[in-house]
């Protein structure tokens, strides 16, 4: 069996099992078939991080950034959790990204700071499903989830993003409170990361190398500098941009690549490839 046949049959295995399977017993059927099929070599790599983006939202009464959609995750068992966060007008962090937001309050421009939490508690989504607090998803992820990335979404205001000190105190603030111990912050916003760094030194942190997905993505000379950092753990890759030399450059620089969002077969596919044919 070939390499790339491989890592078809393999990830067919998630794709198609996930509704049934929990991710423990999908990684386990992943590790045997790499196992008996690729080289001593690729096997020695652990098997990669499946991460819920938004929970999982395949669930049949779930809603990306919902607390049905987070707990259905929990329940399936999976070590990585995204949730987006975004600041209310009175200060309030909350899991939602714009075009939901824009879906609940038929608003095409809506973004969280338009509202306070008193109206956006008002919003309610298919099912009755509202947007949590960030504080509460964290609560419900921290028992079960080893690792919970929080994607801070900023405000604009004239295409500016103009609220990264409040938000970079409210997200350490919050960890604080939480005492998350195994949450990473990251945002397509390199100073809002560097703010949370100064704030809290230590803090686990990444930074995203493809920030204009409407045009593109960035060419390996801007991605790599970026990136190859000391004070950057993870570098968030656009799926597209997960090529062999780049993920090679980033694991070289002791740093770990979490490729988004991947959620189809083919984008599976050339993300783990770029890593098991190094």
């Amino acid at each position: 069996m070939s390499s790339s046949a491989v890592l078809q049959a393999a990830l067919e295995l998630y794709v198609h099992g996930s509704r049934a399977k929990s991710a423990e017993l999908i990684t386990r059927e992943i590790d045997a078939l790499l196992a008996t099929e690729t080289s001593p070599a690729s096997c020695s790599r652990e098997s990669p991080l499946i991460c819920a983006h938004g929970g999982n939202a395949n669930s049949p009464l779930a809603v990306s950034n919902t607390l049905p959609a987070f707990q259905s995750a929990v329940d399936l068992g999976v070590a990585c959790v995204e949730t987006d966060v975004a600041r209310t007008s009175d200060g309030q962090l909350v899991a939602v990204h714009v075009r939901e937001l824009r879906e609940l309050s038929n608003d095409p421009s809506a973004q969280a700071a338009d509202f306070t939490w008193a109206e956006m508690q008002a919003l309610h989504g298919p099912a009755g499903l509202d947007i949590p607090l960030v504080v509460d998803v964290i609560q419900l992820l921290q028992p079960s989830v080893p690792n919970i990335t929080l994607d801070i979404k900023l405000k604009e205001e004239a295409g500016k993003e103009v609220d990264v000190h409040e938000m970079a105190q409210a997200v350490v603030d919050l960890i604080i409170a939480t005492g998350c111990s195994h949450c990473l912050v990251w945002s397509k916003n390199d100073d809002l990361v560097r703010k949370v760094q100064a704030l809290r030194p230590g803090q686990r942190c990444g930074f995203i190398v493809a920030a204009d997905l409407g045009l593109g993505v960035d060419s390996d000379e801007q991605v790599l500098p970026k990136s190859l950092r000391p004070d950057c753990q993870v570098v968030g890759m656009h799926h597209a941009m997960a090529d062999q030399a780049s993920v090679q450059a980033v694991h070289a620089n002791n740093q770990i690549v979490h490729a988004w969002t991947a959620n189809t077969l083919p984008m599976m596919v050339n993300v783990v490839a770029a890593v098991l044919m190094q």
